[in-house]
């Protein structure tokens, strides 16, 4: 089981993040599951999380722009290799990093 920040109310970060298990579930095809490894605290980060208009998302929402990981499963991608370590800038949603 995984863990991630979610938020699905807008305001400080102390008083709206929280921390729940979630199952990844399978990838659909053309997707990967990624184990992040670390992910950074950008400021882009905080303005979503506080629902700033420029960085408004729909809710709930994990946040996290920027990262670290290795692939666990891929579905109908070319197979670049199991545990291959991508940045989180290679990854096609631009949001979710802070999961484990």
């Amino acid at each position: 089981m995984s863990r991630a920040a979610v938020h699905d109310a807008y305001g400080a970060p102390r008083d709206v993040l929280r921390v729940v298990a979630q199952d990844p579930g399978d990838p659909a095809d053309g997707e990967v599951v990624v184990r992040m490894e670390a992910a950074a605290l950008h400021i882009a980060d905080l303005r979503t999380i506080e629902g700033d208009a420029t960085f408004r998302q729909p809710l709930p929402r994990t946040p996290g722009f920027e990262g670290i990981g290795r692939v666990e499963r891929a579905v109908g991608v070319v197979d670049r290799g199991a545990a291959q370590r991508i940045p989180r800038s290679v990854m096609r949603a631009m949001a979710s990093a802070w999961r484990s």
